[in-house]
């Protein structure tokens, strides 16, 4: 997804330097000129923008106008990029940013200048489930292993429940049982005294 700038900054270390105006960067590109006012080149677009993933949508800074990706609001356990990461192969340059509550500027390279507070957030991806863990480079990745020690225990407590309730009607089968066995013999025992008693009964007639 291509997000593109809609203003342009002012560069140098002039006066000019926040000093912004309109530019379309889908059809343009930004510059300033030798007194570092900013300018809107027209015929050499498209100009800056970003490149966000499916894990990510694009915005733009209020003030700036720059475009920037941020992760999915709303999303279940968000993890968060801790660098910024420009170009490609040989010409790529990275510093460290929090994007939990920043998001990377490509305006220059500096560390100050490229790592901007948001109340959105940066560039990162949602893991429900599962937990966060971050590549070598500082980028989010979601960690599967958790979600199999989810499972796992989930597991482990289930079999638990369904061997305690096995044994529970197995214990319950078990007093039947016996209940049923003290009838039967009290049921014997009272059948043999009736016959005693006939018996006794009958001899002395």
């Amino acid at each position: 997804k291509q997000w593109y700038q809609r203003r342009v900054r002012g560069g140098g270390t002039g006066d000019y330097l926040h000093t912004y105006i309109s530019c379309d960067n889908s059809v343009k590109t930004c510059g300033y000129n030798i007194s570092g006012y900013p300018e809107c080149r027209s015929g050499a677009g498209p100009g800056r923008r970003a490149s966000c993933s499916s894990d990510n949508v694009c915005r733009q800074d209020n003030v700036t106008g720059e475009a920037y990706c941020s992760l999915i609001s709303g999303g279940e356990n968000p993890c968060y990029d801790r660098i910024c990461i420009v170009g490609t192969g040989n010409t790529t340059v990275s510093w460290p940013c929090n994007n939990a509550n920043h998001y990377c500027s490509q305006r220059s390279t500096s560390v100050v200048d490229s790592c901007v507070a948001t109340q959105w957030g940066g560039a990162g991806r949602d893991c429900p489930g599962e937990d966060c863990a971050w590549e070598e480079t500082g980028q989010a990745r979601c960690d599967p292993a958790s979600l199999v020690l989810y499972y796992i225990w989930g597991g482990v407590v289930g079999g638990a429940a369904l061997i305690s309730a096995m044994l529970y009607f197995a214990i319950k089968l078990i007093q039947r049982s016996d209940h049923n066995t003290e009838l039967q013999i009290d049921e014997t025992e009272t059948l043999l005294r009736s016959s005693q008693k006939k018996q006794y009964f009958d001899d002395k007639a």
